[in-house]
């Protein structure tokens, strides 16, 4: 819930402060750039703060596909020796 407040606040405050320099062209497209390049920061930021948190968690995500660099390498299906058939 606490998202869904924080987004409507974040749009009305967005939307008054490009309404309120409506006659300021350039200084309105600074603000509104600024604006819109405010929500991927705050994600970026969240997810740089609990990256630590989230150690290991990839293997919920990708369970079919091993995280090592060896397993990476090789076709899927093959047992990492070769034939000569």
């Amino acid at each position: 819930m606490f998202w869904v407040i924080s987004g409507l606040v974040y749009s009305a405050v967005y939307v008054a402060a490009v309404l309120a320099l409506a006659g300021h062209d350039h200084t309105r497209l600074i603000v509104g750039n600024v604006g819109l390049f405010l929500p991927p920061l705050a994600t970026l930021a969240v997810i740089v703060r609990r990256r630590d948190d989230w150690v290991g968690r990839e293997r919920v995500f990708w369970t079919g596909r091993s995280t090592r660099s060896s397993d990476r390498t090789r076709s899927p299906g093959s047992s990492g020796t070769s034939s000569s058939s």
